[in-house]
């Protein structure tokens, strides 16, 4: 397990995701240790963003430094679909808490953008919220999906509706980015 950047349980706690400094991921049973399977061929490089599962735990995502955010079939360990949009760094990932959204954050030419994806079996397509405001370094879903916290560079939280993406509320202030 020491050669892993981060690993991850899976939703159920049965496999346990691994991130290598080669832009492998290793599955392995969470009980014995023993490797499932290893991603290969997926982000040609360093994975800048490590395992994320989904709900399910039947998926997982990862993003390189490729700034493709690639979703794997946690059986097989097989490419399901890739997730582009982003032109520059993402920063930051997650599951919707239903498992059928997916929303990446980063930031395009000093300005901030949040890129969600519909997900279904037959693959996913963008509902992008351009979000013209500074670079975002982090993401997260509300637990019933209507709303995002989004943080940024500057340490500026920000709380914003899913479907308009209008900012509710904005928590200034913070020390450091968020």
């Amino acid at each position: 397990l020491s050669e892993g950047r981060a690993w991850v349980y899976s939703p159920d706690g049965s496999l346990l995701a691994g991130a290598l400094p080669n832009g492998t991921v290793r599955v392995l049973n969470a009980v014995t240790g023993d490797e499932l399977f290893a991603t290969s061929g997926g982000h040609g490089a360093e994975l800048r963003i490590s395992t994320f599962w989904s709900p399910s735990g039947d998926r997982f995502l990862t993003v390189g430094a490729d700034d493709v955010a690639k979703v794997w079939d946690a059986a097989t360990g097989e490419v399901v679909f890739d997730l582009q949009g982003h032109t520059d760094h993402v920063s930051s990932v997650a599951w919707s808490p239903d498992g059928t959204r997916l929303v990446a954050v980063g930031g395009e030419a000093g300005r901030g953008i949040v890129k969600i994806w519909q997900v279904g079996d037959d693959g996913a397509w963008e509902e992008s919220l351009s979000v013209e405001e500074e670079v975002l370094s982090c993401v997260d879903w509300s637990l019933d999906g209507t709303r995002l916290a989004t943080g940024a560079t500057s340490g500026t939280i920000t709380l914003r509706d899913v479907e308009t993406g209008e900012a509710s509320h904005s928590l200034a202030g913070q020390l450091t980015n968020v």
